[in-house]
């Protein structure tokens, strides 16, 4: 889908215009009241989330949402790189299990561990660091100190002379670069219209997910014709690059209000029509306050993301992308120790090629991505809209769950695939395949609920990525430690088997719950309704 042109109007128009963007000022106090009950006064004079993007880009030609479209384009590939690179480098070493289990002299799952421990920083980075000042500070600040801080710790990994010393690096790694999980969609929504809004997120989705197919393609030949080291020293080169892009392509696109008071008395009863009858002064793209000048407030920042795992709607699909991912990383560790073992004994480099096919990936440019990205992007979009056509009315966020219903089966069915081959033994293509299905689902669910979360509440968009990047990550952090154990006292089919059921199973509950609640469970808790 083409992106609406909304350029044009910047200088001639006066009014709010995009009702989806008119309403997302509610519930953004950091104390959780209503729209209704909401205004700066209530919180001790902060302005409202910074990530609050009220369609008056029609009112000053500054605001971000008017960029033109090759710089927005630009924008949105350097910041899913990010996500790409955090994904990579927690997957960086999956080839070099032997190698770097012989330098450390411990065991091989002592090594496939260290993935969880990158994950687990990446749960908890978002929520303690990256969120909070990139909501006040500004986006541009919060991405260049991030990436140049990644670089030091590539060094440290790759210089590592003892575990304990590597698993050290490996958490902080992980805690540094998980700004690149959470702020690109923010900055997403900040220069894109909702139109494509679904289609943009699924890039990034497609560029984080297919990031651990990658690796072990790239880190295979690595480990294969120098030592394991070299595998941090790429990435080493690779934090530089984003460090690189992040200066000269990616500008600040927070939008802060200049008269917040103003927008909030106009949404008391929440009726958009009102808004578009209401002019709003421009306000400026920038930091909105410093974290030192008020640190109770900042301490308020910190603590939303707990705040918001009690919405429902944005619980529920955590969990469910929280669940998915888990089976997924338990793919990740488990596939090269299968395919280093009888009945395949491939080299790193073949794991690395094969592992590429196996995951979201290109067959002649990762296919299970590709795939999966329009699912959750261009299909989400236009099934939201037909939804909304149908039905007339305001355009719901839950409505994406329509294009949900759809790929669950596919989760079950990839699990199930790659459970009996592997149990049978049978040709590696099988295997690859069900991985293939599992991946290319799996993104296209990432697009759907991650982009269903954005929009349940806009104000709070980035604290909602970083619910649902919590759910993932801590619970792919467990995946290393039980399932291999699981497979081996079980059987590969059942294991699959059950895991399979369970993402169908409540994938099914999530999508029906919402599609049937969702507009309630909003506002019986307080969040915005269009």
């Amino acid at each position: 889908m083409s992106e609406p042109d909304t350029s044009s109007s910047a200088s001639s128009s006066s009014r709010v215009t995009h009702s989806d963007d008119a309403s997302i000022n509610k519930d953004c106090s950091p104390d959780g009241m209503k729209g209704s009950e909401y205004s700066n006064d209530s919180f001790e004079g902060v302005e409202p989330a910074p990530s609050i993007i009220v369609s008056i880009h029609t009112l000053d030609p500054a605001h971000p949402r008017n960029l033109g479209r090759f710089r927005k384009f630009a924008i949105l590939i350097a910041v899913s790189l990010s996500g790409f690179l955090s994904s990579y480098s927690a997957a960086a070493h999956l080839t070099a299990f032997p190698e770097m289990s012989a330098f450390f002299k411990v065991s091989v799952a002592s090594i496939a561990n260290t993935i969880g421990l990158s994950l687990l920083g990446m749960s908890v980075g978002p929520l303690l660091i990256w969120n909070p000042l990139s909501i006040t500070i500004g986006r541009r600040p919060t991405y260049l100190i991030s990436s140049f801080l990644l670089i030091p710790c590539q060094v440290w990994l790759a210089r590592s002379t003892t575990f304990d010393s590597f698993a050290a690096a490996r958490f902080f790694a992980g805690l540094i670069s998980s700004a690149g999980l959470t702020l690109p969609p923010t900055t997403i929504a900040d220069i894109y219209p909702k139109e494509v809004r679904g289609d943009k997120v699924a890039v990034f989705a497609t560029f984080m997910t297919i990031a651990p197919a990658v690796a072990p393609l790239v880190c295979g030949f690595v480990v294969a014709h120098l030592t394991w080291q070299w595998v941090y020293y790429n990435v080493l080169i690779m934090s530089g690059l984003q460090f690189l892009l992040f200066c000269f392509i990616v500008p600040e696109t927070m939008y802060v209000l200049a008269d917040s008071d103003a927008l909030a008395s106009g949404q008391s009863d929440g009726d958009t029509g009102d808004l578009e009858k209401m002019s709003l002064p421009p306000g400026r793209v920038g930091a909105a306050w410093m974290p030192w000048h008020r640190p109770r407030d900042y301490l308020r920042l910190l603590c939303r993301p707990l705040v918001l795992c009690t919405k429902l709607v944005l619980l529920l699909p955590a969990l469910l992308g929280g669940i998915a991912f888990m089976w997924s990383v338990g793919l990740t560790v488990i596939a090269p120790q299968i395919f280093r073992s009888p009945p395949y004994n491939f080299s790193p480099p073949i794991i690395g090629v094969t592992y590429v096919e196996f995951s979201p990936s290109n067959a002649a440019y990762l296919i299970g991505g590709l795939l999966g990205k329009p699912l959750g992007g261009i299909v989400g979009d236009r099934v939201v809209t037909y939804v909304q056509n149908e039905r007339g009315g305001a355009r719901e966020p839950e409505y994406r769950y329509w294009a949900l219903l759809p790929l669950l089966p596919f989760l079950f069915a990839g699990l199930l695939i790659f459970g009996i081959c592997v149990q049978l033994d049978t040709h590696w293509l099988g295997v690859l395949a069900g991985g293939t299905i599992y991946f290319c689902a799996m993104v296209g669910t990432f697009g759907i609920v991650q982009t269903q979360m954005i929009e349940s509440n806009l104000a709070e968009s980035m604290n909602a990525v970083a619910v649902f990047n919590f759910f993932k990550c801590i619970m792919g952090f467990t995946a290393p430690f039980f399932t291999k154990r699981w497979s081996a006292a079980t059987s590969f089919t059942s294991c699959y088997v059950i895991q399979g059921v369970i993402t169908l199973v409540f994938g099914l509950v999530i999508a029906l719950i919402l599609l049937r609640w969702g507009k309630q469970l909003r506002l019986a808790q307080g969040m915005p309704v269009l």
